[in-house]
């Protein structure tokens, strides 16, 4: 499948928060998220993992998922189209207990797998994770100023994000 990488933030946010949970949802883009504080539980796919202060998950298009956090995170986060689709505009983020995206197909994203034949794991570590930490900070919060620039400028440091990503887990000439 050959797809045009062309990052696209949908929805980026620092919630702070106490006890939480999503029930469990199928997403329609990318999820990465950044346990800054606190601790995180994912299930995916019926696999269980626990994040703790600086580590990542991803979750792809179409996995599904809960999350919680069982105390007091700090949990940054970045919903973002990965491949260029033309209809993107008409995609949007699945809600907490939306399972059923059948009828979406035409807006969800290919997964890195087999889009661009790289498999990067729902618990993934970055070359570089301080860096990659700063630039997806960065990125949430210049997106959230909500400008033309700002758009642009988080788009771009999205792309970082997802090269960072893919160089991470590429094995040969991806």
């Amino acid at each position: 499948m050959n797809k045009s990488i062309a990052p696209y933030v949908r929805e980026a946010s620092i919630p702070v928060r106490t006890a939480w949970y999503t029930a469990r949802r199928r997403l329609l883009d990318y999820l990465i998220m950044y346990v800054q504080e606190g601790e995180m539980i994912a299930h995916v796919e019926g696999r269980g993992y626990r994040f703790g202060a600086g580590d990542f998950c991803l979750i792809q298009p179409g996995e599904l998922h809960t999350l919680e956090g069982p105390s007091h995170t700090i949990t940054p986060y970045v919903h973002l189209d990965v491949f260029h689709n033309p209809e993107r505009e008409r995609s949007f983020v699945v809600r907490s207990g939306r399972v059923d995206v059948s009828g979406l197909g035409n807006l969800i994203q290919p997964r890195l797998d087999q889009a661009a034949g790289v498999s990067v794991p729902t618990e993934f570590v970055p070359p570089h994770p301080a860096q990659f930490r700063d630039t997806m900070l960065k990125a949430i919060g210049i997106w959230q100023r909500r400008d033309f620039l700002g758009q642009l400028e988080a788009q771009y440091l999205a792309t970082g994000l997802v090269l960072s990503m893919l160089r991470g887990y590429s094995h040969g000439s991806s």
